[in-house]
C-alpha cells in the first residue's frame, strides 16, 4: 500500500487481499464428492479396505431397486476392455481423471462428467491421475456381475 493511502483504502485493499487469499485457500481443497440418497438413507464413501487399494478396479454394490442397480468403482489402474450385452450404464466420475476409450475413440474425464453406456458398446476405462479414480456406476437393468464379455480393442494412438 503506498503512503498516500487513508485508513478506509488500507480495510478495502486488506479485505480484497483476504477474500484473494480465502479463495486460493479453497480451490487448493478437493471438491466434496457426490452422495446417493435413497428412501433408505444417504450413501457418501466407501472406506476402501488395503486389499481393494491395491487392485486396479474394484466394484461395490450400494443399492438396488427391481430396475436398476448403483454401483461405486475405485479404478487405480485399467479396465479390460469389454461389452455389457443386456445392460445400459449410466457413469458419474466422483473423483479423479480417467480416460473412457471406445471402439474408434477416447474422452478424458474428470470429476462431475456423466457418460450414458448404451448395451452393447465396447468400451473400457484408466485412471489418468495419481491417486485413484472414484465413480457411480448405474445398470438397467440391476447388474449381477454375468453381463461381461471381454473384447479386443485396437486402441487409437490419436485419441482424446
Amino acid at each position: 500500500m503506498s503512503p498516500g493511502q487513508g485508513p478506509s483504502q488500507r480495510r478495502v485493499v486488506g479485505g480484497l487481499l483476504a477474500m484473494i487469499f480465502s479463495l486460493a485457500l479453497m480451490s487448493c481443497q478437493s471438491a466434496p464428492k457426490s452422495r446417493l440418497i435413497t428412501p433408505e438413507g444417504t450413501f457418501s464413501e466407501t472406506l476402501w479396505p488395503q486389499t481393494e487399494k491395491m487392485r486396479d478396479v474394484t466394484i461395490h454394490r450400494i443399492w438396488q431397486s427391481a430396475g436398476v442397480s448403483f454401483h461405486e468403482v475405485r479404478l487405480k489402474g485399467s479396465e479390460k476392455p469389454h461389452v455389457h450385452d443386456h445392460h445400459d450404464l449410466t457413469v458419474v466420475i466422483r473423483t479423479g481423471k480417467a480416460r473412457l476409450h471406445f471402439k474408434e475413440h477416447a474422452v478424458d474425464l474428470e470429476a462431475g462428467d456423466v457418460l450414458a453406456i448404451p448395451q452393447g458398446v465396447e468400451h473400457w476405462a484408466e485412471n489418468r491421475g495419481k491417486k485413484a479414480s472414484e465413480a457411480y456406476a448405474i445398470f438397467s437393468p440391476p447388474f449381477d456381475g454375468k453381463d461381461y464379455r471381454s473384447v479386443a480393442i485396437q486402441e487409437n494412438e490419436n485419441d482424446g
